[in-house]
């Protein structure tokens, strides 16, 4: 079956709560690609502070699971920097993805 094409863009909106303070999530650029062709995330950017509460809304199949697999470091990014807990993402070795899935619980 053909895949439909998405009409709008998942929307990722941060409430920052007032004990917010460490940086716990860092995306810069972030972009993710299944097919080099066809890129589901692209060009992402978002902070996420200890205490903020987020939320990610969107089509299905507009990224949102993906977007949660890359901060829980069962995937890597494609492009772009992701910094979660202090572990920079990209590129990282296989102990550091087991360290961070880890302390994520």
């Amino acid at each position: 079956s053909k895949r439909r094409e998405l009409k709008e863009k998942p929307v990722f909106t941060v409430n920052e709560s007032t004990t917010a303070g460490k940086t716990v999530i860092q995306a810069e650029g972030v972009s993710f690609a299944y097919d080099a062709h066809k890129p589901l995330i692209k060009d992402f950017s978002f902070t996420v502070q200890r205490g903020d509460k987020i939320a990610i809304v969107g089509q299905n199949g507009s990224g949102k699971t993906t977007l949660l697999t890359l901060i829980g470091a069962l995937r890597q990014v494609t492009e772009g920097s992701l910094d979660v807990l202090g572990f920079q993402l990209q590129n990282a070795s296989a102990d550091v993805m087991h360290e961070v899935r880890r302390r994520i619980g």
